[in-house]
């Protein structure tokens, strides 16, 4: 049975009427509740208002009264204590200017919709654009009208029930729709968006205390341009997912770290080493999507809910466990940093071992019960009752101290750079793995030495093959030499395969049935 307590990823299936399916509507985290509001379905917009209650796991249809706006989609929201503020969007006919708000805690406990009429000139019509509170101040930015997009910052002042649009200095970003801005202590991030011409890739903050925007230099795995996606802060990190590149949708996640200003990916699709991937292999990641919304909570999660995946509109709602995707990424740092000791300082380390090899007059210095733990052979060698296992310096023939070398720091942690490999020393290495039984290493060789069929390999390739066992690589030659019979057979390449009768039977029987 799964413990769905340790997943990354997982899927929630709470009780009570679910919302419809739909993207480009809201979702805000008010008092232990995630509130729905609008959206478009696919065919109309909407403007129903639904509940999920963190705590009871139930989805509730709210029933409001007052002012109620008007059906809308791509609209923007944020929380003032327990009032829900609503700006704008589109009807499915009209760009809307409009600026309401919930009262989520009314008298009797009735939800009640206001609308607000402001001082000041408001912001014109548009959607898909942020609004983002800071200290009783709405800061709203960008969006598209239809025919342009937004780059001012435009602040309605809640205690002056007045818009202001203020001087702002700096690097003022290009006008944009579908980004995203987060609030980090006062100020705000913006990233991504669509210009109306492409997707964009940058990150800029805006200063509010001093009305100044900076583009910000980041490190790291930068996101590609993004429309449509989300973007949570969480302690000193802002996690960004999904999204639209204007080629596909995306289910990524993207963790940008306030301390060192760097972008990270996480491992949550189980790309990573064996520590993660018990967890990520029974995660429920979320399918690739665009405008849903995403909201975290005070206990370090984060609720994804609905959106579009470039077919249907969807109603589902998924929980990112950020804390354990955390906890993860610290074991994965030691995991990395444990291997980084092993090989620094056990690996070749002639005070710390306690066995020797020595090719052509070089010795390499490695451990018993370590080799033993990865290779039965090595094992059988060292642990059985035999003089041999009573040495302490190992000689080895017939192959290079190059190619043993890397064939042991490969035993040793795990990794090799191919790059740097030549087809000969592929050859060695992949008949080292499979002498030492070592099978992610064959693996990997072979996968390596498949690059180099041709037609004037193939023969030589398909032999060396037979002789390693090595199954991937020989169906990869038998395949080259069938399509290429014709030319193959007349070379003197060939002539060699006449050596090997189990070979030419195998060739025979496989050009028969391809002629069948």
């Amino acid at each position: 049975m799964q413990n769905n307590n340790r997943m990354i990823w997982r899927k929630i299936d709470p009780s009570g009427k679910q919302p419809g399916d739909r993207a480009a509507h809201s979702c805000d985290l008010i008092m232990g509740k995630l509130f729905i509001f609008g959206g478009w379905n696919g065919m109309n917009a909407l403007a129903d208002i639904h509940i999920y209650d963190l705590n009871l796991n139930q989805w509730s249809e709210l029933q409001t009264n007052g002012e109620l706006p008007s059906y809308r989609n791509n609209h923007t929201t944020a929380v003032y204590q327990t009032k829900l503020y609503v700006h704008g969007g589109h009807n499915g006919n009209t760009w809307l200017d409009d600026l309401y708000y919930l009262e989520t805690q009314g008298q009797h406990g009735q939800a009640s919709w206001y609308k607000v009429h402001p001082q000041g000139q408001i912001p014109t019509a548009r959607a898909c654009h942020s609004l983002n509170i800071v200290q009783k101040k709405l800061y709203l930015f960008g969006g598209y009208d239809g025919q342009e997009c937004f780059n001012e910052i435009e602040i309605y002042d809640i205690q002056e029930n007045r818009w202001i649009q203020p001087i702002v200095s700096g690097t003022i970003p290009t006008a944009r729709n579908a980004h995203t801005m987060t609030r980090y202590k006062e100020n705000l991030y913006l990233f991504g968006g669509h210009s109306g011409a492409q997707h964009l890739q940058d990150l800029h903050v805006f200063k509010t205390n001093k009305m100044e925007w900076t583009q910000v230099i980041t490190k790291g795995n930068l996101p590609k341009g993004l429309r449509g996606h989300t973007a949570n802060l969480i302690q000193n990190n802002i996690y960004v997912f999904g999204g639209y590149d204007g080629s596909g949708r995306s289910n990524d996640l993207f963790i940008f770290n306030f301390q060192t200003y760097q972008w990270v990916i996480p491992n949550h699709h189980g790309t990573g080493t064996y520590l993660q991937m018990e967890e990520v292999a029974l995660s429920q990641i979320p399918q690739p999507r665009q405008r849903h919304s995403a909201t975290a909570t005070e206990n370090d999660l984060i609720y994804i809910f609905g959106g579009f995946d470039g077919n249907k509109w969807l109603n589902d709602l998924y929980v990112l466990d950020v804390g354990l995707l955390e906890n993860r990424t610290i074991q994965e740092e030691n995991y990395q940093r444990v291997i980084s000791n092993i090989h620094k300082n056990l690996f070749n380390n002639q005070e710390l071992s306690d066995i020797a090899f020595l090719i052509c007059n070089q010795k390499i210095y490695a451990h018993k019960i370590y080799l033993a733990a990865q290779s039965p052979q090595f094992k059988a060698l060292f642990f059985s009752d035999t003089k041999e296992s009573e040495q302490q310096i190992f000689v080895i023939d017939n192959y290079t101290y190059k190619s043993f070398y890397i064939f042991l720091l490969f035993v040793y942690t795990g990794f090799i750079n191919v790059a740097e490999l030549d087809i000969e020393l592929m050859g060695e290495i992949l008949s080292l793995a499979d002498q030492y039984l070592i099978d992610g290493l064959k693996n990997l060789m072979q996968k390596s030495i498949k690059k180099y069929i041709n037609n004037e390999t193939v023969c030589d390739l398909l032999i060396f093959a037979q002789k390693c066992s090595a199954h991937s690589l020989k169906n990869a030659c038998m395949n080259h030499l069938l399509k290429n019979i014709n030319i193959i057979s007349e070379s003197p390449q060939y002539e060699k395969l006449e050596l090997q009768p189990s070979l030419l039977t195998e060739i025979t029987r496989a050009l028969l049935q391809h002629k069948e």
